[in-house]
């Protein structure tokens, strides 16, 4: 699959869906801080529902407010996710 572009806090994006084994066995998905030459967002790719959704507002947070805690990351994501599937959205 081709990398999505996405711009964030006037930053372009690349997410990129990855196997398993080539993302940390900690992280369902990473972002690079500070963003480089080709900022890029991964994602693994055997994420399914809503937890891919989460993973994925997580990590667009993070690229859009980089002042942002993590716990607070965490929590909008989880509210944010929880409420795009209760009014219907999928994720594929």
């Amino acid at each position: 699959m081709q990398p999505i572009r996405v711009k964030l806090n006037e930053v372009v994006w690349r997410i990129r869906f990855v196997k398993s084994t080539a993302i940390s066995k900690r992280a369902d998905g990473t972002i690079d801080w500070p963003p480089g030459r080709h900022p890029t967002i991964t994602i693994r790719d055997s994420l399914k529902g809503r937890v891919r959704l989460e993973v994925i507002l997580h990590e667009c947070i993070h690229g859009s407010l980089p002042l942002l805690d993590e716990q607070a990351v965490t929590d909008s994501a989880r509210w944010i996710s929880q409420a795009l599937w209760k009014v219907g959205y999928r994720c594929p």
